[in-house]
């Protein structure tokens, strides 16, 4: 049956392979299959320890962004991030003298270089 309900009417009907038109009507069905956006895709989860905020170099000059230092936790791998890089899903938003936020889908987290005791 083609996507018209005529027969031999779908394009490929004379291939081995089933041809695309025979599962058109499914897709055209609301709900019947799962959405790109929700639970078809799994989430990564929320890991506000996976990262470590190792120094923070600024300039006062022109044109010059400030440079976040930072450990990859699970990797120990060390990376340098400006505002608007993304690393193990968490996207740079601002980067101040001893701090930098952080965001991951609803997630905002700060890193500060000195913890208070």
């Amino acid at each position: 049956m083609g996507p018209t309900g005529q027969p031999g009417a779908c394009p490929g009907a004379g291939f081995r392979s089933r041809p695309r038109c025979r599962y058109l009507p499914l897709v055209r069905q609301p709900g019947a299959l799962p959405s790109a956006v929700g639970s078809a895709i799994p989430k990564r989860p929320v890991d506000p320890n996976a990262l470590t905020l190792l120094g923070v170099l600024t300039s006062d000059g022109p044109g010059t962004g400030a440079i976040a230092l930072m450990r990859r936790n699970q990797t120990g791998q060390n990376v340098r991030l400006q505002e608007g890089d993304t690393v193990d899903g968490w996207t740079i938003e601002r980067i101040e003298r001893a701090r930098v936020h952080l965001r991951q889908g609803d997630t905002k987290i700060a890193l500060e270089l000195f913890r208070r005791r």
